[in-house]
């Protein structure tokens, strides 16, 4: 029994030692695991990054009464279908002036230039210093080869405060006026617009394209038929400077004023200022067709946006209409020109010194003269 009792001391200790040794392993194990848990538990996240929608911006807004499918209106009214809808806005103006020859043209020899070009002017009354500024630079070299495949028109309302004699005299010399009787004011400028295209569809049928600009823009004719001989598609040219993303100016004391009861959309569709644009006949004769299922606003050039829109006509944005000046004339189609009288009247009197109509300055009347509601317009200067 002696002999075995050191051996059972012995196993008896590894027991101790291995209990303590399993003892120590599981605390070093729990303190791994709760100290490991930790560490993971303590880092920081990960900064999180944000990245902008992909999503497009949803279209806008450009409901305008009438709403409903243009392009199957204008087929309607093409095919002299029944309409399911009135007119809500009926041109019911006369007019005073109506030049409804100036486009017959005789022996228009169909060469291999087939177009015709109107130009129509909007004018104010008071502006007789710009139409003839216009008039007279027809006479001028570079207009010659093309003055049988151009003609030009100046579009004008009533005043019911002034007399009206000076434009009836002026439009009897000249036969280039067409006015009705709308009063003649800034927010009558979509009346204006609407009795252009009207008589233009109507009296002047052998246009192929409208030039429709300010009287204080010049044009360059030459640019314009290049420009149209080099286009695939002449029918379908509308171009201007191209503006979109344009929103209504709701200040009751701006001229440009539009309530939110007249126009309630955040933006307007793209649209060309007035200043001056180029557009097709074929185009404008859709125009006309629908103007009166089209709700009246004041701004014109908006109008024919909402216009253009409706009946999905694309606009182009053109550099061959410039509204920052004519420095580079020989490379548009129409620019901004003459900023005051004074300018005008210098560059009407050295055009016409050029041509040596005047033989002597006794001959020449002065700016008091051509506005004055008393003066009459003198033989030598119309060229009669």
């Amino acid at each position: 029994m002696r002999r075995c009792r050191p051996s059972f001391r012995i196993s008896r200790r590894y027991w101790k030692c291995g209990i303590l040794f399993s003892i120590v392993y599981a605390v070093i194990e729990v303190i791994r695991i709760f100290f490991v848990k930790n560490i993971t538990i303590c880092v920081m996240p990960p900064p999180v990054t944000t990245t902008p929608p992909t999503t497009p911006r949803p279209p806008n807004n450009y409901s305008y009464p009438l709403d409903v499918n243009f392009i199957k209106l204008l087929e309607d009214i093409e095919a002299n279908r029944p309409i399911a809808f009135e007119p809500i806005n009926v041109h019911g103006f006369n007019y005073i002036s109506n030049p409804d020859s100036i486009c017959n043209v005789k022996n228009l020899r169909k060469t291999r230039n087939p177009f015709f070009l109107l130009i129509l002017i909007k004018s104010s009354r008071h502006n007789f210093h710009l139409r003839q500024s216009i008039r007279w630079s027809t006479r001028h070299k570079r207009f010659r080869k093309w003055r049988k495949r151009v003609r030009i028109v100046f579009l004008l309302g009533y005043s019911f405060n002034e007399t009206n004699d000076e434009i009836s005299k002026e439009s009897a010399i000249f036969k280039d006026i067409v006015q009705e009787d709308f009063l003649d004011a800034y927010r009558n400028l979509t009346h204006k617009t609407i009795m252009g295209y009207r008589w233009a569809t109507r009296y002047c049928p052998v246009a192929t394209h409208i030039l429709y600009q300010d009287d204080d823009f010049h044009f360059n004719v030459e640019n314009v038929f290049s420009y149209l001989q080099q286009h695939d598609d002449p029918d379908s040219v509308y171009l201007g400077y191209y503006i979109e993303d344009s929103e209504p100016d709701r200040h009751n004391t701006s001229k440009y004023y539009v309530s939110f009861e007249v126009y309630p959309n955040r933006y307007y569709p793209p649209y060309f200022p007035g200043g001056a644009y180029f557009i097709s006949m074929h185009i404008a004769q859709k125009f006309v067709k629908v103007f009166p299922y089209v709700k009246h606003m004041a701004i014109d050039d908006v109008f024919l946006g909402i216009v253009a829109y409706k009946l999905n006509i694309t606009l182009h944005n053109s550099d061959l209409i410039a509204f920052n000046g004519c420095q580079n004339f020989t490379d548009i189609i129409s620019c901004r020109g003459y900023s005051s009288v004074d300018e005008v009247f210098t560059g009407w009197k050295d055009f016409i010194s050029g041509l040596g109509i005047f033989k002597s300055a006794s001959l020449m009347f002065s700016i008091e003269d051509a506005s004055s509601t008393d003066s009459k317009l003198p033989s030598k200067i119309v060229g009669h």
